[in-house]
This record gives structure tokens, sequence and C-alpha cells, in this order.
């Protein structure tokens, strides 16, 4: 009997620490801008984009210090950060209509994209969403172009939410930086209809 009184105890205490768990945000990344003019078309391939350690995660970064990045406890990426980043990048491209995205192949250009930074940046009363990522442009194994694109945007308030406003607006300027700059670097074909 008294067993089965400690047993129903343990489950009961068990249960309700389960039970008061935290909720857990999820965010995605919409970047939204009005695409520069299209003076010409291009044709790409776009690998998945890749990541520095530590934004390979679902976890949202922050930093209370230089050199320190930690992730917020119950806010999080809905997807893992490189996928929600890939698919931005792609959806701009579409949204500007100057790149047809193509599978790979040797004669297409391919657009290389590494993460680096990609954090809720803190320092006293204010706050700022921090953007790098870099690109490399081949043409089979030859390197036409590489460029490491940057952004900081100031947060309305030291949140997470705020934070991830900021970052998605960072992302836009990266974005909008990268389409005046593969308009110059890529080489100039006509897409397939």
């Amino acid at each position: 009997m008294k067993k089965f009184m400690l047993m129903s105890l343990l489950l009961f205490v068990v249960g309700c620490s389960l039970g008061r768990q935290n909720p857990q945000y999820s965010f995605i990344l919409q970047p939204s801008f009005q695409p520069p003019p299209c003076p010409q078309k291009l044709t790409l391939t776009l690998p998945s984009i890749t990541a520095d350690e530590p934004y390979n995660t679902y976890l949202l970064a922050y930093s209370p210090s230089p050199l320190e990045v930690e992730f917020y406890a119950y806010h999080r990426w809905a997807a893992l950060l490189p996928d929600l980043v890939t698919q931005a990048v792609r959806e701009s491209l579409k949204k500007w209509g100057c790149v047809t995205l193509v599978p790979f192949t040797h004669q297409v250009p391919v657009l290389q994209g590494r993460i680096i930074r990609f954090i809720h940046k803190i320092q006293g009363g204010t706050s700022w969403g921090e953007v790098a990522i870099q690109f490399t442009l081949l043409q089979g194994e030859r390197v036409l172009a590489q460029k490491t694109f940057q952004a900081q945007v100031k947060a309305q308030e030291n949140t997470p939410k705020a934070a991830v406003e900021a970052l998605n607006q960072a992302l836009e300027r990266v974005i909008a930086d990268l389409l005046i700059w593969l308009e110059e670097k890529t080489p100039k074909t006509t897409a397939a209809e």
C-alpha cells in the first residue's frame, strides 16, 4: 500500500511538472520589398544555403555581449534557419522576375550562400538584428564573384518578437543588395521559357 501511494504521488508530481511547460513561439522569415527593375533575364541554380555554427539550428540566437552567443528558450524558428533563408531568397528571386531558377547543370551559374551571422544583438537598452550572408557565384568550378552582404536594423524593443522583425528587415536589405549584385555579376542569357 505504501508503494502504491508513493508511486501515485510520484506520478502526480511528474504530471504536474509536465503540465507547466512554457509555450513555444515559432517564427518564419517574410522579407517584403519592392525589387529593382529587371533589365535582363538571368538563369541560375540556387542550392540550399548553409550556415556557420551556431546558426544551423531552429534556435533564435541572441548576443548579450560582443563575444557571447546564447539562444532564447521559448522562441525559435519554424524550420531550420538555413532552410528559411533559402526559401526567402528563392521567393525574392521569383518575385523579382529577372531570374529563372533551374536544377544544376554545368552550363548554368550556381549561387551558393552561407549564413555567417543571423543574430539579435543586445547592448544596454538598445538591440538590433544583424545579418551577414556570403554569396559565391560559380560557373563550373570557376568563381565568377563572391561577396558578403551585411545589414543591421534596430529593433523596436528588446524582445524576441521585435528581434525577428528587425532580422526580417535586415534580410530584406541583404536580398535587395544581392539582386543588384547578381544583375552586375551574372553572365547574361535569355532564360528558358
